[in-house]
């Protein structure tokens, strides 16, 4: 009888437990053990998800349902939502470990290699309220709270952050043929090829607008437009910080051996085509010029 009282004031415990923790995730490991409670930490607001086009699609973890791990590293992650999307590809933003309150109370760290699976469980609804005759009036959108604005244009930043590579040829002077860095936004940010003509090697860096600046620029798109989402608000501000142009600085060699300096202006004409015109002296003084168009892709 006695150990019956104990077992019936454990479970009791357990169950208030979970009454507070308020919300009750699933972690299941590799390993096949069952870990349920709440995720104090690794799981930000905002996570993205890039596919195998390279497309970029963001998701707040309050419609997160599920995070399905990839068995062999290399593999693409699977994120199921409460609105009834899948996505499948990498994701950015959550870092190795992540922190688990337990319904006992204490404090796991699990690391993300040995997770399976993690289930969310969505969050209430709010209770109906009953209607009320009123008067008809104009309606009215009240902006969002500040809180709900940083946050998607923190969202904003995170997706100009995730870059990806590309492959770069160009039919100018120096007939560069290479590999290039595009942003989230599509802008390339740095490059790094060969001068065919110049027997040598070409790296570049691209000025283009600091994340600071996208996020700032967001948070105004935001404030004056508080019921876009968050892929309208990326769109938006893409389309708002978009540079027609570039300027950039070039280092490299000139037959191999003769170190060379350079500057430039890329000139957007498209999503993938560029007018690039720049020059660039190495040091035995000898001039060179850069002069048109460069495929990003």
């Amino acid at each position: 009888m006695q150990r019956a009282w104990y077992v019936g004031v454990a479970a009791v415990a357990i169950i208030l437990a979970a009454v507070a923790l308020g919300t009750a995730e699933t972690v299941i490991t590799v390993g096949g053990s069952v870990l349920e409670g709440e995720i104090e930490f690794g799981i930000p607001g905002i996570i993205s998800v890039t596919s195998s086009t390279d497309d970029i699609f963001t998701v707040q973890r309050t419609n997160l349902k599920a995070i399905r791990f990839p068995a062999k590293e290399g593999e693409d992650f699977t994120v199921e939502t409460f609105d009834g999307n899948i996505l499948i590809g990498t994701i950015g933003g959550i870092p190795e470990v992540i922190g688990l309150r337990t319904l006992a109370g204490d404090v796991q760290s699990v690391k993300l290699t040995s997770i399976q699976e993690i289930r969310f469980e969505q969050p209430a609804a709010p209770p109906p309220t009953a209607p009320t005759a009123t008067p008809s009036q104009p309606t009215i959108v009240a902006p969002a709270p500040s809180g709900t604005v940083e946050t998607l244009a923190a969202g904003v930043r995170e997706a100009y952050g995730q870059g990806r590579w590309a492959f770069t040829f160009g039919l100018d002077t120096g007939l560069h043929l290479g590999v290039s860095t595009r942003n989230g936004f599509g802008y390339p940010t740095t490059s790094l090829g060969a001068n065919l003509l110049g027997l040598g090697v070409v790296w570049r860096t691209y000025f283009v607008p600091p994340p600071w600046r996208i996020e700032e620029t967001a948070l105004e798109i935001a404030t004056e437009n508080p019921t876009l989402a968050l892929d309208d608000l990326v769109a938006t501000t893409a389309d708002t910080m978009r540079p027609g142009s570039s300027f950039y600085l070039e280092l490299g060699t000139r037959w191999l051996i003769l170190p060379e300096i350079g500057i430039g202006w890329l000139f957007r004409l498209g999503d993938l085509i560029y007018f690039d015109a720049g020059a660039s002296i190495d040091i035995a003084l000898g001039p060179w010029v850069s002069l048109g168009f460069l495929f990003i892709f």
